[in-house]
This record gives C-alpha cells, structure tokens and sequence, in this order.
C-alpha cells in the first residue's frame, strides 16, 4: 500500500449522468493504493441534480467522501482552485467528472512519486472531434513559447504534491483555463520535480463539454497573454530590481 494519502479531487457542473459512477470508481479505486484517502467533489454550483447526488453520497460515507458547494458557477478556474484550495491529503489528483478518465490509471501515477512532486498525466490519443484537438494544439504551443512550459500536456489529470499547491498563490480568471498552466509555471519557479505518463482518454459518457464554449477560448487565449505579461514580464522586472537592489 502506499505510504502517503491521496486526495481525489472532482470538479462537478451539471454531471448527474456521470458523478455517481465517477465517486464510486475513485473511492474503489483509493482503496486499493492507500488506507488514508479522500473524495473531494466540488459542485460547481450544478443545477440538474447534481448537488443532491452528491450529497446523498457524503451521507453515506462521510469519512471518505467531502462536498465543496459554489452557490453559483465559478468557472473552469474557479471550480479547480476549490479543488485544490480544500484538498487535505498529501497527494491531490484532478480528475473530471465526465467518464473521459479511467481513474484506476492513478495506479500509474504512484510509482513516479518517489522522484517527483507534480506528475502529468497526457492523452495518448484525443477522443474528441478536430476542432478540440485543433484548440488544444494551439494552447499547448502557447504555454510552450510564452511560458516555457515543455511538458508534452497540461490540460488532462495531474497528481500534485499539496505541498506544492499551498504555496501557489492562484491569479488566473476563474473563467479561463489558464489555471493550469499558472500553476505548473509556479512550481516550476519553486523548483518543483515533474514527471509525465501516457493516459487513455475516452468520449464523454454524457452532458455536454464544458470547455468547448467560444467565449470561454476566447478568455483562455486572452488571459494567457495577460498573465505572460504578469509572470514574466513584470516577474522579470521584479527579479533584476531585486538583484541590482
């Protein structure tokens, strides 16, 4: 068994379809790699029934199961920054709500963490239409040339060292997706050690896809260019006004 405990952390908007099968999956699957877990659901101000569901399964194991609720939708960033903000094991993972993930693959995760505080997981094939695959091209590429960000992708399920994410002081618009690459920017800067492991990816099970909204790209794109003018351009001013101080 694992020595270390393990937060799976579920950001949930309008996934009644799915959120049933995706808690019991990760607590089946926590079982099996460690005795001290968590599911962590953050219902990001759901209205199909969702909030309800995921209630009725807090109350029937509230030792292993915890329940954020927004009162009103946050956002992608929102969403995923209570995830990380109220996650209280060693290790948190993100995993979504919507079946895309086969959350046993955690199991392949676990092995890098002897030499790695962050571990990526990346899709090796996309089970979405073209045009998602187009958009992912283009932010990929993005975090890459603005952000130095090397790792093949960021946009899928991750395991993170806590430790790591209490010291990340979160910036990006909660309506954006640039959550993501803020923090592995971060952690980067922190020093942090990352590793990679392929991952299946599957069609969504049910509900519609939360990030394929046009103005939400538009926003992703937008405030990537906002938060590069922020991380590394006034990161930079900052650090030479600090080496000539």
């Amino acid at each position: 068994m694992f020595a270390e405990s393990i937060t799976i952390a579920i950001p949930a908007y309008d996934e009644a379809e799915t959120i049933v099968d995706v808690v019991n999956e990760a607590r089946t699957v926590l079982q099996g790699i460690t005795n001290d877990y968590e599911v962590l659901v953050v219902d990001d101000g759901s209205t199909d029934g969702t909030s309800a569901l995921v209630d009725e399964m807090r109350a029937q194991d509230r030792e292993h199961i915890r329940v954020i609720h927004h009162e009103q939708n946050r956002g992608f960033a929102g969403a995923i920054k209570s995830c990380y903000g109220n996650a209280s094991k060693d290790w948190v993972f993100l995993a979504p709500a919507d079946k895309q993930v086969d959350i046993s693959e955690l199991n392949n995760f676990i092995p890098l963490t002897q030499n790695a505080d962050i571990i990526v997981g990346y899709r090796l094939y996309r089970a979405e239409p073209f045009y998602r695959s187009l958009n992912s091209f283009l932010f990929h590429s993005l975090c890459r040339i603005l952000f130095g960000i090397r790792l093949k992708q960021i946009s899928t399920s991750k395991l993170y060292r806590r430790r790591i994410l209490q010291s990340i002081t979160i910036e990006a618009s909660p309506s954006s997706a640039m959550i993501e690459p803020e923090v592995i920017y971060k952690a980067m800067r922190l020093g942090a050690r990352f590793a990679e492991v392929g991952m299946h990816h599957y069609p969504r099970a049910a509900g519609r896809p939360k990030g394929s909204n046009p103005m939400m790209i538009v926003r992703t794109f937008r405030e990537m260019f906002r938060m590069w003018w922020i991380l590394r351009v006034k990161g930079m001013d900052r650090l030479e006004s600090k080496s000539t101080a």
